[in-house]
Formats: C-alpha cells, sequence, structure tokens
C-alpha cells in the first residue's frame, strides 16, 4: 500500500526516514526470491510544474544530492475508465546520493513519477555505508 506525505510537511530527516522504511530490496532467503519494500507518495499543497519540479530536485549538490533523467510520459494520466487524473505525467530515474559527515557513503537507485499534484516514489538498492 502507498502512503501519502504532504510536501509541505515533510522535513528532510522525514523524508530520508521515509526513504529508509520504504526501500524496496530483493533478499534471497533461504534460496527463495523475495520482494520487500514498496512505494510512498508525496501530495504537493499547490500545484507545480511537473518539469521544473524533476529539474529542481535534480541535482547531485544539497539538499537532495540526486541525478536522474527526465521524461514526459504523458500531457495528461486517464485512470483505468478514462477520466483524467492528472495533467502532463513525467518520470525521472535517477541514483540518490547517500552522504554522512561529508563523505559519500553509498548510493539507491530513484524512480518518481510526476504530476502537478503528486509524486510516486520508489527506492531501490541497498544503501551501503563505507
Amino acid at each position: 500500500m502507498t502512503e501519502s506525505i504532504v510536501i509541505e510537511d515533510l522535513e528532510s530527516a522525514d523524508l530520508a526516514e521515509q526513504i529508509d522504511a520504504t526501500r524496496i530490496t530483493y533478499p534471497n532467503e533461504d534460496g527463495r526470491p523475495a520482494i520487500e519494500g514498496t512505494t510512498f507518495s508525496l501530495e504537493f499543497d499547490d500545484p507545480v510544474d511537473p518539469e521544473a519540479f524533476c529539474e529542481e530536485i535534480s541535482t547531485p549538490e544539497d539538499p537532495w544530492r540526486m541525478f536522474g533523467i527526465k521524461r514526459k510520459l504523458a500531457d495528461e494520466r486517464t485512470d483505468e475508465d478514462g477520466t483524467v487524473v492528472a495533467s502532463e505525467y513525467w518520470s525521472l530515474a535517477g541514483v540518490l546520493i547517500h552522504v554522512e559527515d561529508g563523505g559519500h557513503t553509498g548510493a539507491s537507485k530513484i524512480n518518481l513519477e510526476i504530476t502537478s499534484e503528486w509524486v510516486r516514489v520508489y527506492v531501490k538498492g541497498t544503501y551501503k555505508k563505507k
């Protein structure tokens, strides 16, 4: 189940905690592959420009330390009945760089689905601390 968070109320420490709590991993227990983790969503208080949002967060500089490739998927997103549920639908595939005490400690693959109303976040891989 996807958890929703209002972005205005989100602190960077909360985001880091949410990423760690929902990270998608592929453990192999007793020779049987498994999938653990889930996605989470961020809701905007006010509509945003999805392309500008991608550009703003896709930087290896503070505070995001992420870089990625953005792509417009559609002019609008519809549900299975054809009802428009969001205008402009974008994706961002990238790498989230983890830094502690000024040093690189690991990285995770990150994929975002972005509309003007919300962002769905998929964080994959294991955070590796040196």
